[in-house]
């Protein structure tokens, strides 16, 4: 994938580029991230890209759920990552 403050560019060659109608944004922790190249993302940021219109804006930003801590184990507080199914091929450490 490759993303720049313009164009988000998907694995499998899509394209969702700033245009007259749509726009592509990118939001870390509730704030529009202006430099999307030059920014650093850090263990537990909450990371929105959205394209479109602003239209619900506000409800995408706050659907971005902060599940990340549980899943570093940065926040035992908050409970224990639920089991999740090893899945991989030749060569994995899945059994």
């Amino acid at each position: 994938m490759e993303i720049s403050n313009e164009c988000f560019k998907t694995n499998t060659g899509e394209n969702y580029c700033t245009n007259e109608n749509k726009k592509l944004k990118t939001y870390a922790n509730g704030k529009l991230v202006e430099d999307i190249a030059g920014y650093m993302m850090e263990d537990l940021d909450r990371i929105l890209l959205t394209y479109g219109t602003e239209e619900n804006l506000e409800k995408e930003l706050s659907s971005v759920g902060d599940m990340a801590c549980m899943y570093s184990e940065i926040c035992p507080e908050r409970g224990t990552p639920p089991t999740e199914s090893c899945v991989g091929g030749i060569g994995s450490f899945c059994q």
